[in-house]
């Protein structure tokens, strides 16, 4: 059996990302970085900057104080957080390098 405690309304730096498995079918998790604590989840097929800003504002809605975000280098999504401090992780920035 596997039991499920709802994270409690606290600050948070959140990390987020998507991981593919196939095509089309990805988990796109809200993690935070303080506790280490899975936050949210969705099932998606596509990633999307409207899917990352629906899951900070449904954070929000549950209470969350987001201090920070942690994400991947997508296209306007760092620019996509007015009031958030963003950050680029570290691993993205690297590739990066690596690919330019």
């Amino acid at each position: 059996m596997v039991s499920f405690t709802a994270p409690k309304a606290r600050e948070v730096i959140v990390l987020m990302d998507t991981t593919y498995w196939g095509k089309g079918f990805g988990v796109m998790l809200f993690k935070d970085s303080i506790s280490g604590q899975n936050l949210l989840k969705y099932y998606v097929k596509y990633e999307t900057n409207a899917v990352y800003q629906q899951g900070i504002n449904e954070l929000k809605d549950k209470g969350f104080a987001i201090l920070a975000i942690v994400c991947d280098g997508r296209k306007g999504l760092t620019q996509s957080f007015h009031e958030i401090p963003v950050q680029m992780c570290q691993f993205h920035q690297a590739a990066n390098l690596r690919r330019y």
